[in-house]
């Protein structure tokens, strides 16, 4: 049963480490450690984890870690995968809790310190979100409301992943216990696609799951986001993927031998591919070749994931644009709608956002 704790200040100064990895951002990098230092009420340690910049970045780290004992740096002999300079990073901070703040990334004011709360009143908490807001080009004003708790067993948290099916956490919003990100085994450099997600999963394992909701607990960059149909479906093509990959891994190797494994199982499976199969009708619809490709993928991973797909109507209905029995009209009046739909939940989510 999900449990709604009323808020509680912090109850004592806890030790938080934030490390910001960091490869060529000397754009972003000063903005990311000042959200991380503006952080009241917790003993901070800022790990800038340089991963072998050619920009200048390593530089602005230096000057910030002379001028500050709260900040030190530490750097990679060469250019290594990312996951990697991560986990290194993570493994030399000295904190009861740990974030990574990715160097364009920012953390809200307060955010660590609401977490901090959570984590000190409940335990057996083993990590602790809340809402990370997209943003292009200037960072928003963060949006401050009233604080409210959200708190899971690991199980629960698990079952509403599960059915889901797609990682709900962007990164820059979570707080971790030392220990449990310990157990867990860090970030698994098996996986360079869905490794975060992977993580979340592994620790859900080991504790609750708590969600700090009301304000913004980190803003989150996103780049190049004005793509065509074929990229923004072929990527998320390769994401449906990646998550299929990470479902199957934890459920076979990591997740406790419980009655639910079978049914999380299916429930992710579903999820998928409802997924896939409405990324494949939006690349289908683009009419291009690499749409083509790309919905065909979708619709051979979809049914891979849910065979009795095929006995369903829309399963008919998109076979019916692959082959081109589709009126032409038809298809662009979807796409319309399409992108009416799309435009009034961005407005929406503006407006809510104000």
């Amino acid at each position: 049963m999900v449990d709604h704790p009323p808020p509680a200040p912090v109850r004592s100064r806890s030790r938080v480490s934030i490390v910001i990895p960091c490869f060529n951002y000397a754009r972003y990098l000063d903005a990311a450690i000042n959200s991380a230092l503006a952080q009241p009420d917790v003993d901070l340690e800022v790990i800038v984890a340089d991963n072998c910049s050619t920009d200048g970045s390593l530089d602005l780290a230096r000057r910030r870690a002379a001028a500050d004992s709260r900040i030190r740096v530490t750097t990679q002999p060469y250019n290594k995968p990312y996951l990697e300079n991560y986990n290194e990073a993570l493994a030399a901070a000295t904190s009861e809790f740990v974030t990574v703040l990715d160097a364009d990334d920012l953390l809200t004011p307060g955010s660590i310190t609401r977490s901090v709360a959570l984590l000190q009143a409940h335990p057996d908490v083993a990590f602790t979100y809340g809402y990370c807001r997209p943003f292009e080009d200037s960072p928003p004003e963060p949006k401050i409301g009233r604080t409210r708790w959200v708190v899971w067993n690991g199980p629960e948290w698990l079952d509403r992943f599960m059915r889901m099916g797609r990682n709900v956490i962007l990164s820059p919003e979570v707080l971790v216990r030392r220990s449990v990100l310990e157990a867990a085994g860090w970030f698994d450099t098996d996986f360079p696609s869905g490794a975060d997600m992977l993580l979340w999963l592994r620790c859900a394992t080991l504790g609750g799951v708590g969600r700090v909701d009301g304000p913004d607990q980190a803003l989150y960059r996103i780049h190049g986001s004005n793509m065509h149909y074929e990229e923004s479906t072929g990527q998320l093509l390769e994401d449906l993927r990646s998550r299929a990959r990470v479902f199957e891994h934890f459920l076979d190797h990591d997740a406790p031998r419980l009655p639910e494994i079978d049914r999380w199982r299916s429930e992710y499976r579903r999820a998928v591919a409802d997924y896939a199969i409405r990324n494949a009708f939006v690349a289908f619809d683009s009419g291009s070749e690499q749409g083509r490709t790309v919905g065909t993928g979708s619709a051979a991973l979809a049914e891979e994931l849910l065979p009795e797909i095929v006995g369903e109507r829309r399963w008919k209905q998109l076979m019916r644009r692959r082959d081109g029995a589709y009126p032409l009209w038809r298809r662009r009046l979807d796409v319309a709608a399409r992108v009416v739909r799309h435009r009034s939940a961005t407005l929406l989510r503006r407006r809510l956002e104000r």
